[in-house]
């Protein structure tokens, strides 16, 4: 008996598409931290968050997933040096292929001791992701003898390139490259970052950059 067109098998061809389209990457343009954080629960290999042109106050931003080296996750600003992140904020990124950029960092400090940590906590870090053209500008603890880490780099294959680091004045090295695991010991690349205006510092390290080694070296 012969099936009717209605109820006929799609060709192989026909679904292939279908299930292709359903697996396409999305961009998901967020205008508060609660539509950032639905967002970040769902995100597939490929996808773009977008956030919102303006400032995002009192933002301690977690960015993670598993993106892939064809696919990488991103993070970025609608509009280069107009996304402010302000007060008390920060950045950790975890997870596989992610990329960040296009945020301004100034106005604020970090609640923490870090103002962007390539890990969400120990043993959870980020591996071949990628912050670039992101602003640090003066976000400095305003106790000033408290010290801070402007970056911190953990995990493995990351980069930090073609940022803009400015008027660090705390105590603590602007940057710093740890190698204090073997889970934080290989091929980090810090290229093209540039510093400047560095504001009178009350401690010598202050906006230095600076490489960690693991204790057993020392």
């Amino acid at each position: 008996m012969r099936l009717s067109a209605a109820i006929r098998p799609w060709p192989t061809l026909a679904l292939a598409a279908l299930v292709g389209c359903a697996c396409q990457a999305a961009e998901i343009k967020v205008n508060s931290q609660q539509e950032y954080r639905d967002a970040i629960s769902t995100l597939q290999p490929g996808d773009n968050v977008v956030l919102a042109n303006g400032d995002w106050r009192d933002f301690e931003i977690l960015f993670t997933g598993e993106g892939t080296a064809e696919q990488p996750i991103t993070l970025t600003g609608e509009t280069k040096g107009e996304v402010i992140i302000s007060g008390r904020s920060n950045l950790r990124i975890a997870g596989k292929y992610l990329v960040v950029s296009g945020l301004v960092f100034k106005h604020g400090y970090s609640p923490t001791n870090t103002v962007i940590a390539f890990r969400r906590a120990q043993g959870d870090l980020a591996y071949n992701s990628r912050v670039t053209e992101v602003v640090i500008d003066h976000f400095n603890n305003p106790e000033r003898h408290e010290p801070d880490f402007w970056v911190m780099m953990y995990g493995k294959n990351n980069r930090f390139d073609h940022n803009h680091l400015e008027g660090k004045s705390n105590q603590g090295v602007t940057m710093a490259v740890r190698l204090d695991s073997v889970d934080s010991q290989e091929n980090h690349i810090a290229s093209t970052t540039t510093t400047s205006d560095r504001a009178p510092s009350l401690a010598p390290m202050a906006g230095r950059l600076c490489a960690s080694v693991p204790a057993t070296t020392r």
